[in-house]
């Protein structure tokens, strides 16, 4: 039998998430590896797979799966960019030849 998850504010859920904590789901979100979050927010993926452990207790999962859709169905910010200094900015869209 499968369970119906519902849209609610990501803090109805527990605990509060940390901004980074945030910032992971929103990437993880986006399908992106541990590899490529650590990239992204500067740490490393041990600290990423930390976070992830965090977020799983607070949100009350079990896999990155369930994670990433209660974070898009809850609203997540845009799944945009993270906003952190001195991250590097991905590509948006596909380069033209000049």
């Amino acid at each position: 039998m499968a369970t119906t998850m519902y849209a609610l504010p990501l803090e109805d859920y527990g605990r509060p998430l940390t901004s980074r904590e945030n910032q992971v789901l929103v990437l993880v979100a986006e399908a992106l590896s541990n590899r490529r979050i650590a990239r992204t927010l500067g740490i490393s993926e041990k600290t990423v797979k930390n976070h992830l452990g965090s977020i799983y207790a607070k949100l009350g999962v079990g896999c990155r799966m369930e994670a990433a859709l209660i974070a898009l169905r809850s609203g997540a910010p845009a799944i945009a960019e993270p906003e952190v200094p001195g991250a590097p900015v991905r590509d948006a869209g596909p380069r033209t030849r000049r």
